[in-house]
């Protein structure tokens, strides 16, 4: 049950497992079963990564990049594990403990 959408723009020649990875750290933070309605076994994952433009990727080669997008993904990324902790919590008290 449930959604994690990845979305964005990079410059790399490595791969990574977005799949894996998305599903081990939903399963590191407790979304482990079923019940919680959004478990890391039976997520959906949807990628919506491709190429960044190559005016940002040679201002990022540059030194100069986008540092004020940069700086307002990092406060709305913070603000987003804020959240879900607050949400696991709740779900923990919920079952009756912090197992």
């Amino acid at each position: 049950t449930g959604l994690v959408v990845i979305a964005g723009e990079v410059t790399t020649k490595g791969y990574v497992d977005a799949q894996k990875i998305v599903r081990g750290v939903l399963k590191d933070i407790g979304y482990d079963k079923s019940e919680y309605g959004f478990c890391h076994n039976d997520v959906g994952v949807l990628s919506a990564i491709h190429e960044q433009s190559p005016d940002i990727s040679q201002g990022v080669t540059e030194g100069e990049g986008d540092d004020k997008v940069i700086e307002a993904l990092i406060d709305s990324l913070e603000e987003f594990i804020n959240d879900l902790e607050e949400k696991i919590q709740e779900l923990q008290s919920m079952k009756g403990g912090n197992d």
